[in-house]
């Protein structure tokens, strides 16, 4: 028996890579397949036969046909069946043949879906003849083998996953991707489609922590969760719980089944807030009346943005807490000792900080242009640098009186770091201070004319640099990099840096959060006759792909999408992969300071620029102000450098 059928194969179209054939295929839910089929029965395959079938393809592009490709020939199996019982419109007859399922689509013709084998009972859904197959008597690609126990109703009626496995975080039954509450149990479950209704079981490798900074986690569980599916069941669940505390953690979770090797990856990043109750949260929100400044603490709000009552003002008790009160009784108060707080009896330019942080933008612009030109005179810094100095200086010394820093020495000096060159430029600062604990912090902040935030008090951590430093103490723990939506100023990828030890592990894992396909390709911009170019396949909505390279050196990548109506495709998002041995002297020069500007980057070193070329070699710029309380702080960071760094190149250290 010979078949004949002319293929359309449209361009343009969105199509889903189906694992189980060699074409182009959407698979149809359950449901749609219920409805859409002529009829569904349940049956055994009793004999195979090998059959020619003819068929001729024509490519479309908007309605109008480009090309005709054939007729050409193709060999597909054809079953006969002993039909056990009819699920959807019976027909009279007990037996019927039925040709191998194809899917079609691609440019060489429709492709086989893997069939079956005499003795495998099946259930078979037959669409209506010309619809959803390539042929006519040809049965869907969804049909499946259905074990003997497995009653076939039951079957169909049970759910299944479309496109990717199901994860779910959830807290007190709702489903979240963020902002969890904390001291409150976060279920985490997975819903596997094992592929197969004889019962299987998987594996569940999970890691959750909580992200102190940059550079350091916290393991708070790390276990492996053994589950398997039931016979007559498609989807097997793993699930597991923890409670947390306020803060951000990162969730990490890889499925095995038995020796096979892939399996899926998941990474999670999420944030859980302080535990506040509803009524109080409303309250802090909404209410009209403003709670006192202790109350205001204790809901989570932070010392610098308590608010006051009309007419009163924000100051710092002796003990360090807040208290509100009349601006004209302030200097009787730090008098007697009440209030510990140096910027309350200082102005800039006659003005208090309470006074500079009222002013509008316009106010604020007005007095740039009245005093800039004498400031600089007379002062050698311009309005805006001395307005953000005062400012930050102010946050600065709350945000030690809000981490319980006490600063040894009864000032600290503010140094400008880098500036946008804007009006009101945005400028950043830093200010180091000897703790009376022994410590040494390095603080930043910044400010844009007379708005100004301190956010960070992190400390200086000194190493013994004659030490030597293993490879395995450089490298990335987790190669695994998340492609993130645009979130404001966040990064769309997390980590931007990867260093691997390429003798040990020479593999990276990309996962796609988005709702749209992305590839990742290599950026060969300054060297397009770079052999080292590379580019994955399609890697769909919360899928993973890994990419394993073959050789040390420096890989600068960027994560591309296809917007819609064009054929170009779009950069949202770059990073770069570094891999180095203990015997890399086989690196490229510029591969070298690649890595090593990688590797400084990551470090506990304060730097505030980095830079690579051919004649200086990697060029570091530390914050200013770490001088001011390490006075060798040069000469220190010159050795913790060298020690970091598995090779020899030029470095420069800038003031």
């Amino acid at each position: 028996m010979k078949y004949f059928v002319i293929l359309l194969i449209l361009i343009g179209s969105v199509t889903v890579l189906s694992q189980n054939a060699d074409g182009l295929w959407v698979p149809q839910s359950p449901e749609k397949l219920l409805e859409t089929s002529q009829t569904v029965f349940v049956g055994i395959v009793t004999s195979i036969t090998s059959v020619e079938v003819e068929y001729q393809s024509s490519i479309t592009q908007d309605g109008t046909v480009k090309e005709t490709v054939g007729p050409e020939t193709m060999i597909l199996e054809e079953y006969t069946i002993n039909i056990e019982e009819f699920l959807k419109n019976p027909q009279e007859s007990n037996t019927m043949k039925l040709l191998q399922a194809t899917v079609g689509g691609v440019p060489s013709g429709p492709a086989k879906i893997s069939g079956f084998d005499i003795g495998d009972r099946v259930l078979f859904y037959v669409p209506e003849k010309g619809t959803h197959t390539d042929f006519e008597t040809q049965y869907s690609p969804e049909s499946f083998k259905i074990p003997k126990q497995c009653d076939a109703k039951s079957v169909l009626e049970q759910p299944k996953i479309s496109g990717a496995n199901d994860f779910k975080m959830m807290q007190d039954g709702i489903p979240l991707n963020d902002n969890f509450t904390a001291n409150k149990p976060i279920k985490f479950v997975y819903n596997k489609d094992m592929g197969t209704l004889e019962g299987k079981s998987f594996d569940v490798d999970i890691s959750i922590s909580k992200i102190i900074d940059k550079n350091n986690k916290q393991i708070v569980i790390q276990e492996n969760i053994h589950t398997e599916s039931k016979p007559c069941e498609w989807i097997s669940t793993a699930s597991w719980e923890f409670v947390p505390t306020a803060g951000k953690y990162s969730m990490f979770m890889h499925t095995t089944e038995g020796n096979e090797t892939g399996g899926e990856t998941l990474n999670r990043i999420f944030t859980v807030m302080a535990n506040i109750s509803e009524s109080e949260f409303e309250k802090k929100l909404v209410s009209d009346v403003i709670p006192p400044p202790l109350k205001q603490m204790k809901l989570g709000i932070s010392i610098d943005e308590i608010q006051c009552k009309e007419s009163l003002t924000l100051v710092t008790k002796y003990d360090g807490s807040p208290a509100c009160v009349k601006e004209q009784t302030i200097p009787r108060l730090i008098e007697r000792g009440w209030i510990n707080y140096a910027n309350s009896e200082k102005t800039f330019l006659d003005k208090t900080v309470n006074e500079w942080e009222s002013l509008s933008f316009e106010q604020v612009s007005t007095l740039y242009e009245k005093h800039d030109e004498f400031l600089q005179k007379t002062n050698g810094k311009h309005f805006y640098n001395m307005l953000g100095e005062f400012l930050v200086k102010d946050k600065m010394e709350k945000l030690l009186v809000n981490k319980d820093i006490q600063n040894m020495n009864d000032d600290f000096v503010v140094f400008a770091g880098m500036q946008l060159d804007s009006l009101p430029p945005r400028i950043s600062y830093y200010a180091g201070v000897n703790s009376t604990d022994g410590k040494t912090y390095l603080l930043s902040g910044g400010s844009s004319s007379n708005k100004a935030h301190a956010n960070n008090a992190k400390e200086i951590i000194i190493y013994d640099t004659t030490i030597k430093i293993s490879i395995e103490e450089l490298v990335t723990k987790e190669p695994f990099v998340t492609i993130l939506p645009e979130d404001g100023n966040n990064a769309r990828v997390e980590p931007y840096s990867i260093l691997l030890d390429y003798d040990e592990k020479n593999t990276v894992e990309f996962y796609n959060t988005l709702d749209i396909p992305i590839i990742i390709e290599s950026n060969d911009f300054e060297n397009p006759a770079s052999t080292k170019k590379w580019k994955t396949s399609l890697i769909y909505p919360n899928q993973t792909i890994a990419v394993t390279f073959n050789s040390t050196g420096f890989h600068v990548w960027d994560a591309k999408y296809l917007p819609n109506n064009s054929e170009f495709w779009e950069i949202m998002g770059s990073g770069d992969v570094g891999l180095f041995t203990t015997q890399s002297n086989n690196l490229e020069y510029t591969e070298k300071l690649e890595i090593a500007r990688n590797i400084i980057h990551n470090s506990e070193i304060p730097v505030v620029g980095l830079g690579i070329g051919s004649d200086r070699g990697l060029t570091i710029s530390l914050a200013p102000g770490i001088t001011d309380v390490l006075p060798d702080a040069k000469e220190y960071y010159m050795e913790r450098v060298k020690q970091l760094i598995p090779f020899n190149i030029p470095i420069v250290i800038e003031d």
